[in-house]
Protein backbone atom coordinates (compact mmCIF):
# COMPACT_ATOMS: atom_id res chain seq x y z
CA UNK A 1 0.00 0.00 0.00
CA UNK A 2 1.50 3.21 -1.08
CA UNK A 3 1.24 6.34 1.13
CA UNK A 4 -1.49 8.03 -0.07
CA UNK A 5 -5.08 9.22 1.03
CA UNK A 6 -5.54 5.66 1.76
CA UNK A 7 -7.30 5.17 5.20
CA UNK A 8 -6.46 8.89 6.06
CA UNK A 9 -9.84 9.61 7.03
CA UNK A 10 -10.91 10.59 10.67
CA UNK A 11 -13.11 7.31 11.00
CA UNK A 12 -9.64 4.91 10.47
CA UNK A 13 -7.71 7.36 12.80
CA UNK A 14 -6.55 5.36 16.31
CA UNK A 15 -8.68 6.56 19.35
CA UNK A 16 -5.01 6.52 21.50
CA UNK A 17 -3.09 8.82 22.72
CA UNK A 18 0.06 10.72 20.77
CA UNK A 19 2.70 10.21 23.58
CA UNK A 20 2.44 7.01 25.24
CA UNK A 21 0.03 4.31 25.97
CA UNK A 22 -2.58 4.70 28.74
CA UNK A 23 -5.15 2.51 30.19
CA UNK A 24 -7.44 2.96 27.59
CA UNK A 25 -5.35 1.63 25.18
CA UNK A 26 -3.47 -1.49 27.92
CA UNK A 27 -7.18 -2.37 28.20
CA UNK A 28 -9.32 -1.78 25.17
CA UNK A 29 -6.58 -2.47 22.99
CA UNK A 30 -4.11 -4.96 23.83
CA UNK A 31 -6.00 -6.96 26.56
CA UNK A 32 -9.43 -7.21 25.02
CA UNK A 33 -8.50 -6.70 21.44
CA UNK A 34 -6.63 -10.08 20.78
CA UNK A 35 -9.69 -12.13 22.59
CA UNK A 36 -11.81 -12.77 19.46
CA UNK A 37 -8.98 -13.40 16.95
CA UNK A 38 -7.28 -15.47 19.99
CA UNK A 39 -10.27 -17.87 21.02
CA UNK A 40 -10.78 -18.22 16.63
CA UNK A 41 -7.49 -19.39 16.24
CA UNK A 42 -7.21 -21.34 19.98
CA UNK A 43 -10.57 -23.53 18.90
CA UNK A 44 -9.07 -24.24 15.44
CA UNK A 45 -5.88 -25.35 16.30
CA UNK A 46 -7.19 -27.39 19.01
CA UNK A 47 -10.35 -28.68 17.06
CA UNK A 48 -10.34 -28.68 13.37
CA UNK A 49 -8.28 -31.49 13.25
CA UNK A 50 -10.85 -33.42 15.54
CA UNK A 51 -13.87 -32.28 13.13
CA UNK A 52 -11.42 -33.87 10.57
CA UNK A 53 -11.17 -37.12 12.04
CA UNK A 54 -13.86 -37.77 14.09
CA UNK A 55 -16.59 -35.55 12.46
CA UNK A 56 -15.76 -35.82 8.74
CA UNK A 57 -14.13 -39.51 9.20
CA UNK A 58 -11.25 -38.75 6.54
CA UNK A 59 -8.96 -40.89 8.55
CA UNK A 60 -11.20 -43.98 7.00
CA UNK A 61 -11.70 -42.86 4.21
CA UNK A 62 -8.31 -41.76 2.89
CA UNK A 63 -5.72 -42.15 5.22
CA UNK A 64 -2.87 -40.27 3.50
CA UNK A 65 -4.63 -37.40 2.41
CA UNK A 66 -4.54 -35.91 5.94
CA UNK A 67 -0.88 -35.92 6.55
CA UNK A 68 0.20 -34.73 3.06
CA UNK A 69 -2.66 -31.74 2.15
CA UNK A 70 -1.43 -29.92 5.07
CA UNK A 71 2.58 -29.91 4.12
CA UNK A 72 1.35 -29.37 0.18
CA UNK A 73 -0.32 -26.14 1.53
CA UNK A 74 2.51 -24.92 4.09
CA UNK A 75 4.36 -24.30 0.92
CA UNK A 76 2.05 -21.68 0.49
CA UNK A 77 1.70 -19.80 3.95
CA UNK A 78 5.68 -20.14 3.90
CA UNK A 79 5.51 -18.33 0.25
CA UNK A 80 2.79 -15.91 1.21
CA UNK A 81 4.56 -14.82 4.35
CA UNK A 82 7.91 -13.92 2.56
CA UNK A 83 5.48 -12.06 0.51
CA UNK A 84 3.43 -10.06 2.93
CA UNK A 85 6.58 -9.49 5.08
CA UNK A 86 7.99 -7.23 2.21
CA UNK A 87 4.47 -5.92 1.62
CA UNK A 88 3.83 -4.50 5.11
CA UNK A 89 7.35 -3.14 5.37
CA UNK A 90 6.05 -0.97 2.17
CA UNK A 91 2.66 -0.37 3.63
CA UNK A 92 2.84 3.78 4.03
CA UNK A 93 -0.46 5.12 5.90
CA UNK A 94 -1.80 7.17 8.22
CA UNK A 95 -2.38 4.41 10.55
CA UNK A 96 1.17 3.26 10.40
CA UNK A 97 1.69 -0.12 8.28
CA UNK A 98 0.36 -2.52 10.55
CA UNK A 99 -2.41 -1.70 11.62
CA UNK A 100 -4.29 -1.53 8.42
CA UNK A 101 -4.48 -5.24 8.33
CA UNK A 102 -5.51 -5.58 11.70
CA UNK A 103 -8.75 -3.81 10.06
CA UNK A 104 -8.76 -5.89 6.91
CA UNK A 105 -8.39 -9.12 9.32
CA UNK A 106 -11.78 -7.97 11.04
CA UNK A 107 -13.68 -9.10 7.98
CA UNK A 108 -11.02 -11.95 6.46
CA UNK A 109 -10.43 -13.61 9.75
CA UNK A 110 -14.53 -14.38 10.88
CA UNK A 111 -14.96 -15.39 7.02
CA UNK A 112 -11.85 -17.71 6.41
CA UNK A 113 -12.83 -19.23 9.89
CA UNK A 114 -16.09 -19.77 8.74
CA UNK A 115 -15.40 -21.62 5.60
CA UNK A 116 -13.03 -24.09 7.46
CA UNK A 117 -16.35 -26.03 8.83
CA UNK A 118 -18.89 -25.20 5.99
CA UNK A 119 -17.48 -28.45 4.44
CA UNK A 120 -20.35 -30.21 2.16
CA UNK A 121 -21.44 -33.98 2.46
CA UNK A 122 -20.37 -34.99 -1.39
CA UNK A 123 -17.12 -36.73 -1.26
CA UNK A 124 -14.98 -34.74 -4.05
CA UNK A 125 -16.55 -31.37 -2.95
CA UNK A 126 -15.11 -32.25 0.75
CA UNK A 127 -11.63 -32.90 -0.73
CA UNK A 128 -11.88 -29.86 -2.72
CA UNK A 129 -13.28 -27.59 0.29
CA UNK A 130 -11.06 -28.97 3.09
CA UNK A 131 -8.21 -28.06 0.75
CA UNK A 132 -9.17 -24.37 -0.14
CA UNK A 133 -10.82 -23.70 3.23
CA UNK A 134 -7.61 -24.36 4.98
CA UNK A 135 -5.62 -22.65 2.22
CA UNK A 136 -7.69 -19.35 2.92
CA UNK A 137 -6.94 -19.57 6.49
CA UNK A 138 -3.76 -20.00 7.37
CA UNK A 139 -2.22 -19.00 4.19
CA UNK A 140 -3.81 -15.44 4.18
CA UNK A 141 -6.88 -14.79 6.88
CA UNK A 142 -4.58 -15.62 10.54
CA UNK A 143 -1.12 -14.86 8.26
CA UNK A 144 -1.95 -11.37 7.93
CA UNK A 145 -3.63 -10.98 11.55
CA UNK A 146 -0.27 -12.44 12.99
CA UNK A 147 2.05 -10.57 11.11
CA UNK A 148 0.54 -7.49 12.30
CA UNK A 149 -0.20 -8.17 16.00
CA UNK A 150 3.01 -9.24 16.27
CA UNK A 151 4.15 -5.74 15.61
CA UNK A 152 2.02 -3.52 17.39
CA UNK A 153 3.79 -4.10 20.83
CA UNK A 154 7.72 -3.83 18.97
CA UNK A 155 5.59 -0.32 17.32
CA UNK A 156 3.78 1.09 20.28
CA UNK A 157 6.62 3.05 21.73
CA UNK A 158 10.53 3.09 22.22
CA UNK A 159 9.82 3.03 26.29
CA UNK A 160 10.80 -0.91 26.93
CA UNK A 161 9.00 -0.89 30.17
CA UNK A 162 5.87 0.51 28.24
CA UNK A 163 6.43 -2.70 25.84
CA UNK A 164 6.56 -4.99 28.80
CA UNK A 165 3.20 -3.97 30.26
CA UNK A 166 1.45 -4.27 26.99
CA UNK A 167 3.29 -7.21 26.21
CA UNK A 168 1.50 -8.63 29.55
CA UNK A 169 -2.17 -7.11 28.41
CA UNK A 170 -1.67 -8.67 24.91
CA UNK A 171 -0.80 -12.09 26.55
CA UNK A 172 -2.91 -12.16 29.33
CA UNK A 173 -5.60 -10.93 26.07
CA UNK A 174 -4.47 -14.70 24.54
CA UNK A 175 -4.58 -16.13 27.97
CA UNK A 176 -8.49 -14.94 28.42
CA UNK A 177 -9.38 -16.35 24.82
CA UNK A 178 -7.60 -19.86 25.84
CA UNK A 179 -9.99 -20.13 29.07
CA UNK A 180 -13.10 -19.41 27.07
CA UNK A 181 -12.00 -21.61 24.39
CA UNK A 182 -11.65 -24.70 27.38
CA UNK A 183 -14.95 -24.39 27.96
CA UNK A 184 -15.71 -25.64 24.60
CA UNK A 185 -15.57 -29.74 25.40
CA UNK A 186 -17.52 -28.84 28.83
CA UNK A 187 -20.22 -26.92 27.50
CA UNK A 188 -20.55 -27.13 23.47
CA UNK A 189 -18.97 -30.91 22.32
CA UNK A 190 -20.87 -32.91 24.60
CA UNK A 191 -24.14 -31.44 22.41
CA UNK A 192 -22.26 -31.19 18.84
CA UNK A 193 -20.96 -34.75 19.25
CA UNK A 194 -19.93 -35.69 15.48
CA UNK A 195 -22.71 -33.64 14.30
CA UNK A 196 -21.67 -31.90 11.31
CA UNK A 197 -24.12 -29.19 11.28
CA UNK A 198 -24.20 -28.28 14.93
CA UNK A 199 -20.16 -28.10 14.23
CA UNK A 200 -20.58 -25.37 11.53
CA UNK A 201 -22.96 -23.45 13.82
CA UNK A 202 -20.74 -23.31 16.87
CA UNK A 203 -17.85 -22.53 14.59
CA UNK A 204 -19.72 -19.56 13.07
CA UNK A 205 -20.89 -18.04 16.44
CA UNK A 206 -17.10 -17.80 17.51
CA UNK A 207 -15.78 -16.51 14.08
CA UNK A 208 -18.44 -13.59 13.68
CA UNK A 209 -17.64 -12.89 16.98
CA UNK A 210 -13.72 -12.19 16.39
CA UNK A 211 -14.95 -9.16 14.45
CA UNK A 212 -15.76 -6.70 17.37
CA UNK A 213 -12.44 -7.53 18.93
CA UNK A 214 -10.98 -7.15 16.33
CA UNK A 215 -12.39 -3.58 15.52
CA UNK A 216 -11.63 -2.44 19.29
CA UNK A 217 -7.91 -3.58 18.40
CA UNK A 218 -7.69 -1.52 15.58
CA UNK A 219 -8.99 1.41 17.12
CA UNK A 220 -7.03 1.16 20.16
CA UNK A 221 -3.53 0.44 19.35
CA UNK A 222 -1.11 2.88 17.67
CA UNK A 223 2.40 2.41 16.06
CA UNK A 224 4.14 5.24 17.54
CA UNK A 225 7.43 4.17 16.32
CA UNK A 226 6.38 4.22 12.34
CA UNK A 227 5.21 7.87 13.51
CA UNK A 228 8.23 8.83 14.78
CA UNK A 229 9.66 7.40 11.60
CA UNK A 230 7.18 8.71 9.23
CA UNK A 231 8.23 12.25 10.85
CA UNK A 232 11.81 11.80 9.52
CA UNK A 233 10.54 11.53 6.24
CA UNK A 234 8.52 14.43 5.91
CA UNK A 235 11.61 16.31 7.60
CA UNK A 236 14.11 14.52 4.78
CA UNK A 237 12.24 13.26 2.05
CA UNK A 238 15.52 11.20 0.80
CA UNK A 239 14.67 9.07 3.30
CA UNK A 240 11.24 8.28 2.23
CA UNK A 241 12.79 7.25 -1.84
CA UNK A 242 15.27 4.66 -0.33
CA UNK A 243 12.82 1.02 0.01
CA UNK A 244 14.98 -1.30 1.93
CA UNK A 245 15.04 -4.70 0.47
CA UNK A 246 14.34 -8.02 1.81
CA UNK A 247 18.30 -8.54 0.61
CA UNK A 248 19.80 -5.75 2.87
CA UNK A 249 17.52 -6.55 5.62
CA UNK A 250 18.79 -10.13 5.48
CA UNK A 251 22.53 -9.01 5.25
CA UNK A 252 22.01 -6.82 8.61
CA UNK A 253 19.77 -9.54 10.64
CA UNK A 254 21.99 -12.85 9.15
CA UNK A 255 25.14 -11.60 10.57
CA UNK A 256 23.20 -10.57 14.00
CA UNK A 257 23.53 -13.66 16.72
CA UNK A 258 20.73 -11.86 18.83
CA UNK A 259 18.16 -11.99 15.50
CA UNK A 260 19.26 -15.94 15.02
CA UNK A 261 18.62 -16.66 18.82
CA UNK A 262 14.88 -15.42 18.40
CA UNK A 263 14.46 -17.13 15.32
CA UNK A 264 15.39 -20.52 16.91
CA UNK A 265 13.33 -19.42 19.76
CA UNK A 266 10.71 -19.55 17.89
CA UNK A 267 11.24 -22.36 15.70
CA UNK A 268 11.63 -24.83 18.96
CA UNK A 269 8.94 -23.27 21.07
CA UNK A 270 6.41 -23.50 17.97
CA UNK A 271 7.56 -27.05 16.96
CA UNK A 272 7.24 -27.63 20.13
CA UNK A 273 4.18 -25.87 21.17
CA UNK A 274 2.46 -27.79 17.76
CA UNK A 275 2.92 -31.20 18.55
CA UNK A 276 1.41 -30.51 21.86
CA UNK A 277 -1.65 -28.60 20.69
CA UNK A 278 -2.28 -30.93 17.79
CA UNK A 279 -2.31 -34.21 20.43
CA UNK A 280 -3.77 -32.65 23.34
CA UNK A 281 -7.26 -33.21 22.57
CA UNK A 282 -6.53 -36.76 21.99
CA UNK A 283 -4.39 -37.43 24.79
CA UNK A 284 -7.06 -36.32 27.17
CA UNK A 285 -9.82 -38.42 25.31
CA UNK A 286 -7.33 -41.68 25.13
CA UNK A 287 -4.72 -41.70 27.84
CA UNK A 288 -5.92 -39.51 30.83
CA UNK A 289 -9.52 -39.20 30.40
CA UNK A 290 -12.05 -41.66 32.31
CA UNK A 291 -13.74 -42.38 28.47
CA UNK A 292 -14.03 -40.61 25.65
CA UNK A 293 -15.57 -37.16 25.80
CA UNK A 294 -15.38 -37.27 29.56
CA UNK A 295 -16.48 -33.38 29.83
CA UNK A 296 -14.07 -32.57 32.12
CA UNK A 297 -10.58 -33.88 31.53
CA UNK A 298 -9.73 -31.49 29.19
CA UNK A 299 -11.60 -28.75 30.62
CA UNK A 300 -9.26 -29.33 34.09
CA UNK A 301 -5.89 -29.71 31.46
CA UNK A 302 -6.28 -26.26 30.38
CA UNK A 303 -8.40 -24.60 33.79
CA UNK A 304 -6.22 -25.63 36.23
CA UNK A 305 -3.23 -25.07 34.00
CA UNK A 306 -4.12 -21.42 32.76
CA UNK A 307 -4.60 -20.46 36.93
CA UNK A 308 -0.56 -19.90 37.27
CA UNK A 309 -0.94 -17.87 34.03
CA UNK A 310 -3.12 -15.63 35.54
CA UNK A 311 -1.24 -15.25 38.64
CA UNK A 312 1.55 -14.80 36.38
CA UNK A 313 -0.26 -11.37 35.25
CA UNK A 314 0.30 -9.89 39.16
CA UNK A 315 4.20 -11.52 39.47
CA UNK A 316 5.40 -10.23 36.24
CA UNK A 317 5.68 -6.98 36.77
CA UNK A 318 7.52 -6.95 39.80
CA UNK A 319 9.80 -9.69 38.66
CA UNK A 320 10.94 -7.89 35.47
CA UNK A 321 11.95 -5.24 37.81
CA UNK A 322 13.85 -7.24 39.76
CA UNK A 323 15.75 -9.72 36.88
CA UNK A 324 16.48 -9.43 33.29
CA UNK A 325 14.13 -10.64 30.62
CA UNK A 326 16.52 -13.17 29.47
CA UNK A 327 17.01 -14.97 32.95
CA UNK A 328 13.33 -14.62 33.52
CA UNK A 329 13.08 -16.75 30.33
CA UNK A 330 16.30 -18.60 31.17
CA UNK A 331 14.73 -19.86 34.83
CA UNK A 332 10.95 -20.01 33.44
CA UNK A 333 12.16 -22.73 30.51
CA UNK A 334 13.46 -24.88 33.71
CA UNK A 335 10.29 -24.87 35.52
CA UNK A 336 8.27 -25.30 31.89
CA UNK A 337 10.59 -28.63 31.20
CA UNK A 338 10.16 -30.03 34.96
CA UNK A 339 6.18 -29.28 34.79
CA UNK A 340 5.81 -31.30 31.77
CA UNK A 341 8.73 -34.01 32.90
CA UNK A 342 6.13 -34.75 35.35
CA UNK A 343 3.13 -35.16 33.40
CA UNK A 344 4.88 -37.36 30.97
CA UNK A 345 5.97 -39.52 33.52
CA UNK A 346 3.29 -40.14 35.22
CA UNK A 347 0.98 -41.00 31.98
CA UNK A 348 3.00 -42.82 30.42
CA UNK A 349 0.59 -45.90 30.09
CA UNK A 350 1.81 -48.95 31.73
CA UNK A 351 4.81 -47.34 34.24
CA UNK A 352 2.38 -47.19 36.80
CA UNK A 353 -0.69 -49.12 38.18
CA UNK A 354 -2.44 -46.04 39.43
CA UNK A 355 -6.56 -45.20 38.99
CA UNK A 356 -7.47 -42.80 36.38
CA UNK A 357 -8.20 -39.92 38.28
CA UNK A 358 -4.91 -40.28 40.59
CA UNK A 359 -3.00 -39.65 37.20
CA UNK A 360 -5.31 -37.02 36.41
CA UNK A 361 -4.48 -35.22 39.70
CA UNK A 362 -0.98 -35.48 39.29
CA UNK A 363 -0.91 -34.27 35.51
CA UNK A 364 -2.82 -31.29 36.38
CA UNK A 365 0.12 -30.71 39.17
CA UNK A 366 2.42 -30.99 36.73
CA UNK A 367 0.41 -28.74 34.21
CA UNK A 368 0.26 -25.71 36.82
CA UNK A 369 4.07 -25.83 37.42
CA UNK A 370 4.80 -25.68 33.64
CA UNK A 371 2.81 -23.15 33.37
CA UNK A 372 3.85 -20.99 36.15
CA UNK A 373 7.18 -21.73 34.22
CA UNK A 374 5.27 -20.14 30.86
CA UNK A 375 4.68 -16.84 32.54
CA UNK A 376 8.04 -14.98 31.26
CA UNK A 377 7.15 -16.32 27.72
CA UNK A 378 4.25 -15.99 27.91
CA UNK A 379 4.20 -11.88 29.22
CA UNK A 380 7.16 -10.37 27.82
CA UNK A 381 8.64 -12.21 25.11
CA UNK A 382 6.98 -9.63 22.82
CA UNK A 383 8.86 -7.03 24.37
CA UNK A 384 11.95 -9.20 23.89
CA UNK A 385 11.32 -8.67 20.33
CA UNK A 386 11.15 -5.04 20.11
CA UNK A 387 14.18 -4.91 21.81
CA UNK A 388 15.88 -7.15 18.63
CA UNK A 389 14.52 -5.22 16.42
CA UNK A 390 15.26 -1.65 18.23
CA UNK A 391 18.88 -3.51 18.80
CA UNK A 392 18.71 -4.37 14.71
CA UNK A 393 17.84 -0.90 14.15
CA UNK A 394 20.64 0.95 15.88
CA UNK A 395 23.34 -1.62 13.76
CA UNK A 396 22.01 -1.34 10.69
CA UNK A 397 20.42 2.24 10.58
CA UNK A 398 16.96 1.12 9.12
CA UNK A 399 14.27 -1.12 10.91
CA UNK A 400 13.93 -5.00 10.02
CA UNK A 401 10.59 -5.69 11.05
CA UNK A 402 9.95 -7.32 7.61
CA UNK A 403 12.01 -9.63 7.74
CA UNK A 404 11.82 -10.93 11.57
CA UNK A 405 8.05 -11.40 11.41
CA UNK A 406 7.77 -13.05 7.86
CA UNK A 407 10.36 -15.71 9.47
CA UNK A 408 8.60 -15.65 12.53
CA UNK A 409 5.28 -15.77 11.59
CA UNK A 410 6.15 -18.78 8.88
CA UNK A 411 7.32 -21.24 12.27
CA UNK A 412 4.10 -20.23 13.96
CA UNK A 413 1.88 -20.73 11.35
CA UNK A 414 3.58 -23.87 9.65
CA UNK A 415 4.52 -25.71 12.97
CA UNK A 416 0.62 -26.34 13.82
CA UNK A 417 0.39 -27.58 10.08
CA UNK A 418 3.42 -29.83 10.77
CA UNK A 419 1.64 -30.98 13.69
CA UNK A 420 -1.45 -31.62 12.28
CA UNK A 421 0.01 -33.67 9.56
CA UNK A 422 2.21 -35.77 11.74
CA UNK A 423 -0.71 -36.77 14.28
CA UNK A 424 -2.34 -37.37 11.13
CA UNK A 425 -0.17 -39.67 10.47
CA UNK A 426 -0.06 -41.50 13.60
CA UNK A 427 -3.80 -41.93 13.44
CA UNK A 428 -3.83 -43.86 10.51
CA UNK A 429 -0.71 -46.06 10.98
CA UNK A 430 -1.00 -46.96 14.63
CA UNK A 431 -4.48 -47.83 14.69
CA UNK A 432 -6.74 -44.98 15.89
CA UNK A 433 -10.68 -45.81 16.20
CA UNK A 434 -12.71 -42.99 15.02
CA UNK A 435 -15.08 -43.04 17.63
CA UNK A 436 -19.16 -42.61 17.04
CA UNK A 437 -21.92 -40.98 19.13
CA UNK A 438 -20.67 -41.10 22.73
CA UNK A 439 -17.68 -43.52 21.44
CA UNK A 440 -18.41 -45.96 24.78
CA UNK A 441 -16.49 -49.12 24.72
CA UNK A 442 -13.34 -47.85 23.13
CA UNK A 443 -10.33 -47.85 23.60
CA UNK A 444 -7.03 -46.90 21.89
CA UNK A 445 -3.94 -49.37 21.61
CA UNK A 446 -1.31 -48.73 23.85
CA UNK A 447 1.38 -48.13 21.45
CA UNK A 448 -0.69 -44.73 20.08
CA UNK A 449 -1.49 -43.69 23.27
CA UNK A 450 2.57 -43.99 24.33
CA UNK A 451 3.02 -42.05 20.85
CA UNK A 452 0.06 -39.70 22.29
CA UNK A 453 2.07 -39.00 25.47
CA UNK A 454 5.18 -38.13 23.44
CA UNK A 455 3.40 -35.38 21.44
CA UNK A 456 1.95 -33.72 23.74
CA UNK A 457 4.09 -33.96 26.61
CA UNK A 458 7.46 -35.19 25.86
CA UNK A 459 8.12 -32.82 23.04
CA UNK A 460 7.57 -29.70 25.30
CA UNK A 461 10.26 -31.27 27.38
CA UNK A 462 12.61 -31.44 24.86
CA UNK A 463 12.05 -27.72 23.31
CA UNK A 464 12.19 -25.82 26.35
CA UNK A 465 15.25 -27.85 27.53
CA UNK A 466 16.39 -26.29 24.13
CA UNK A 467 15.67 -22.75 24.48
CA UNK A 468 17.38 -23.22 27.80
CA UNK A 469 20.59 -23.01 26.13
CA UNK A 470 20.01 -20.59 23.95
CA UNK A 471 18.73 -18.24 26.71
CA UNK A 472 22.17 -18.57 27.99
CA UNK A 473 23.44 -16.38 24.76
CA UNK A 474 20.68 -13.90 24.59
CA UNK A 475 22.06 -10.56 26.58
CA UNK A 476 20.30 -8.23 24.06
CA UNK A 477 19.29 -6.35 27.12
CA UNK A 478 22.59 -5.20 27.73
CA UNK A 479 23.21 -2.12 25.64
CA UNK A 480 19.89 -1.45 24.53
CA UNK A 481 19.79 1.58 26.44
CA UNK A 482 22.87 3.06 25.18
CA UNK A 483 21.36 1.83 21.47
CA UNK A 484 18.32 3.41 21.50
CA UNK A 485 20.25 6.93 22.66
CA UNK A 486 22.27 6.54 19.76
CA UNK A 487 19.01 6.10 17.85
CA UNK A 488 17.77 9.04 18.88
CA UNK A 489 20.84 11.32 18.39
CA UNK A 490 20.66 10.12 14.66
CA UNK A 491 16.93 11.17 14.04
CA UNK A 492 17.73 14.33 16.09
CA UNK A 493 20.40 15.23 14.09
CA UNK A 494 18.10 15.09 10.91
CA UNK A 495 15.46 16.85 12.18
CA UNK A 496 17.84 19.79 13.12
CA UNK A 497 19.55 20.23 9.97
CA UNK A 498 16.27 20.31 8.38
CA UNK A 499 14.77 23.29 9.93
CA UNK A 500 12.77 20.99 12.32
CA UNK A 501 12.16 21.12 15.83
CA UNK A 502 13.17 18.15 17.34
CA UNK A 503 11.12 16.07 20.43
CA UNK A 504 12.77 13.05 22.01
CA UNK A 505 9.72 10.31 22.39
CA UNK A 506 10.28 10.75 26.33
CA UNK A 507 9.57 14.66 25.97
CA UNK A 508 6.62 13.84 23.86
CA UNK A 509 4.95 11.38 26.68
CA UNK A 510 5.47 14.54 29.31
CA UNK A 511 4.27 16.90 27.01
CA UNK A 512 0.89 14.23 26.71
CA UNK A 513 0.76 13.73 29.98
CA UNK A 514 0.17 17.26 30.61
CA UNK A 515 -1.93 17.73 27.65
CA UNK A 516 -4.15 14.75 29.13
CA UNK A 517 -3.94 15.60 32.59
CA UNK A 518 -5.10 19.35 31.40
CA UNK A 519 -7.98 18.00 29.25
CA UNK A 520 -9.23 16.10 32.25
CA UNK A 521 -9.26 18.58 35.03
CA UNK A 522 -11.25 20.86 32.38
CA UNK A 523 -13.58 18.02 31.79
CA UNK A 524 -13.91 17.58 35.92
CA UNK A 525 -14.26 21.27 36.23
CA UNK A 526 -17.15 21.55 33.82
CA UNK A 527 -18.65 18.42 35.61
CA UNK A 528 -18.39 19.64 38.89
CA UNK A 529 -19.74 23.56 37.50
CA UNK A 530 -22.69 21.75 36.00
CA UNK A 531 -23.29 19.99 39.76
CA UNK A 532 -22.84 23.46 41.50
CA UNK A 533 -25.56 25.13 39.25
CA UNK A 534 -27.99 22.17 39.60
CA UNK A 535 -27.65 21.73 43.22
CA UNK A 536 -27.23 25.60 43.88
CA UNK A 537 -23.79 25.12 45.33
CA UNK A 538 -21.15 27.45 45.91
CA UNK A 539 -18.49 26.44 42.61
CA UNK A 540 -15.62 28.42 44.17
CA UNK A 541 -16.22 26.85 46.96
CA UNK A 542 -16.30 23.65 45.50
CA UNK A 543 -13.53 23.89 43.46
CA UNK A 544 -10.93 25.04 45.95
CA UNK A 545 -12.07 21.81 47.70
CA UNK A 546 -11.35 19.61 44.00
CA UNK A 547 -7.87 21.45 44.11
CA UNK A 548 -7.45 20.50 48.10
CA UNK A 549 -7.74 16.71 46.78
CA UNK A 550 -5.80 16.25 43.96
CA UNK A 551 -2.74 18.04 45.88
CA UNK A 552 -3.18 15.47 48.64
CA UNK A 553 -3.16 12.44 46.46
CA UNK A 554 -0.88 13.90 44.50
CA UNK A 555 1.74 14.41 47.73
CA UNK A 556 0.31 10.90 49.06
CA UNK A 557 1.31 9.16 45.47
CA UNK A 558 4.58 10.87 45.56
CA UNK A 559 5.39 9.49 49.34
Amino acid sequence: MGKGKFMSGKFFDSKCREGFPDNKEKILGYLLGPVGAQLLYFMIQTWLNVYYTDVLGLTEINPDFLFYFPLVFGIFVVLFNFIFGYLIDRTKTKQGKASPYIFLSAFLLPLSGTLLFAIPDNQTAQYILVCLSFNLFFSAGYAIYNSSYNLLVPLSSRNSRSRNTLSTFANLGMMIAQAIGSLFPTLIYPFIKTDKLLWFYAMLGISLLAMPFLLLQYYFTRERITEENAELERKQPEINEKKVSIKEQFSVVGKDHYWWILIAYTFVFQLGLAFKNSSVAYYCNWVIGDHYNDGYTMLLFNIIGGLSLALGAVIIGPLSKKFTKRNLMLYGFILYALGDLLCFIISYPGLFSLSKNTILIWVLVGQFIKNFGAIPCVYIWMSLVGDVLDHLEWKAGFRCDGITVSFTTIFTLFMPILGNAIINKVLANDGYITPVGNGEGIVQNTNLQIILDWLALGSEVVSSLIIVVLMLFFNVEKNLSKEQEEIQKRKKKIILASGGTWVSPKEREILDEKEFDKANEELALSHLKRKCDKHQLDFEIEKAKYFDKKAKKAKHEHD
